[in-house]
């Protein structure tokens, strides 16, 4: 969320002070404001396919080796804690598609880039 948001404040900034004239505030036409919008989600697009791709395939290895260390753990009887287990006590999915379903569907909350995610 703040990357996008700085980086359109600091494009916000570059064309206030481009347009800066004697009014205090400046004014922006609709061919403009689409124009803003477009090189935004272009620059978000840019974003999912570099910058939070290569992040989120870290945390997804972090969390494969994490619960790969769990699983060897919770078999190993040096690191038991000598309770009993039932077979259905513990929760056994895939943590890190969890992960990635649900990152997904907050970026995918943006309609802009919501092609892009998926």
């Amino acid at each position: 969320m703040y990357i996008p948001w700085n980086y359109a404040r600091k494009q916000a900034a570059i064309r206030a002070s481009v347009l800066s004239g004697d009014s205090c505030t400046p004014s922006i036409n609709i061919g403009a404001a689409e124009v803003f919008e477009s090189e935004i989600t272009e620059y978000i697009k840019e974003q999912i396919s570099s910058y939070f791709t290569d992040k989120l395939l870290g945390v997804v290895r972090d969390i494969v080796l994490h619960m790969k260390g769990m699983g060897r753990s919770e078999n190993d009887p040096s690191t038991s804690s000598g309770l009993p287990q039932l077979a259905g006590d513990l929760h056994r999915g895939d943590a890190a598609l969890e992960f990635i379903k649900h990152v997904c569907a907050v970026l995918a909350l943006d309609q802009s880039v919501q092609h892009d995610v998926h």
